[in-house]
């Protein structure tokens, strides 16, 4: 009788100052996406002891406060302080950036349900990132909690240069440098990812001193540009001229041997990079004005 009134007690103390936290991956909902949500429930507080029926129910609701999704699942095996339960609420459709909630309840066989006060949770659209530049260390400056950040070189977003959650990457290659952040979803239980659609701006950089293009015997002109750029090669082999504005968006590309006009009359006025490569390998890199 005493250890029946001693566990009652205990479950007393559990409904009265029960704290179960959730938390969620991926932290924020993307917005505009079907994704999964993996809720994990903890106790922070009091063990509910083994032997006792329980329900831990999960509620999802959307800005509106209609219920979009709940999960329920029963217990006996106690739910220990510290110890975490984690729940999939799948396919959730996410629209426009806005606040959602989630709560839930314990409902405990005989002593009635104990709700769990309604969190926000946050329906983002992925950030689109800045980049600041000091000689090579290229660095985000826009917050990324809870997403990582990828560079990309000179447009091409099929390459992975680097991903970190610090935003941090030192550059080891010519070119321009762009970045987009990335947040991990599960989609019917397979890591997935949204990511932005729209790059940060463009970071050019020279690892390779400018005049390593005297090397190979090319003159770039005219510098600032004007209608029109002329590229004359003393190299007799076939070459590829790519040319990319401040963004790292692709303007221009072709191949040539020994001379080159690019038609630049109708570009705005900024900064460029030219790229030449031969045989797919880079040579030589120039920054330009119009």
């Amino acid at each position: 009788m005493k250890i029946i009134l001693l566990l009652f007690l205990s479950l007393i103390s559990f409904i009265s100052l029960a704290q179960v936290g959730y938390t969620t991956t991926p932290k924020y909902a993307c917005a505009n996406s079907t994704h999964d949500v993996l809720v994990s429930a903890t106790n922070n507080q009091t063990t509910i002891p083994a032997g006792f029926s329980y329900t831990i129910t999960i509620t999802l609701k959307d800005n509106s406060g209609t219920v979009v999704k709940t999960f329920s699942q029963n217990y006996t095996d106690g739910f220990a302080v510290g110890t975490t339960k984690t729940y999939t609420l799948d396919a959730i459709a996410f629209g426009a950036a806005s606040t959602w909630k989630i709560g839930g309840s314990v409902a405990v066989s005989g002593f009635g349900t104990f709700p769990v006060p309604d969190q926000n949770y946050f329906v983002k659209n992925v950030p689109i990132l800045t980049i600041t530049n000091t000689n090579q260390d290229l660095s985000v400056v826009t917050t990324i909690d809870g997403y990582s950040v990828r560079y990309f070189l000179d447009g091409d977003y099929g390459t992975i240069i680097n991903e970190s959650t610090t935003g941090n990457y030192t550059a080891l290659a010519d070119g321009i440098y762009t970045a987009k952040a990335v947040n991990y979803v599960y989609i019917s239980s397979v890591l997935s990812t949204c990511i932005s659609a729209t790059p940060s701006n463009g970071i050019s950089i020279l690892v390779t001193a400018i005049e390593s293009a005297q090397d190979v015997s090319i003159s770039v002109y005219p510098n600032p540009m004007t209608s029109s750029l002329t590229l004359s090669s003393g190299i007799p082999d076939e070459l590829t001229c790519e040319l990319y504005d401040k963004n790292g968006v692709a303007l221009y590309k072709n191949s040539f041997k020994q001379s080159e006009q690019i038609n630049v009359e109708h570009f705005k006025a900024g900064a460029y990079v030219l790229i030449i490569k031969k045989d797919n390998q880079k040579i030589a890199t120039y920054n330009l004005v119009k």
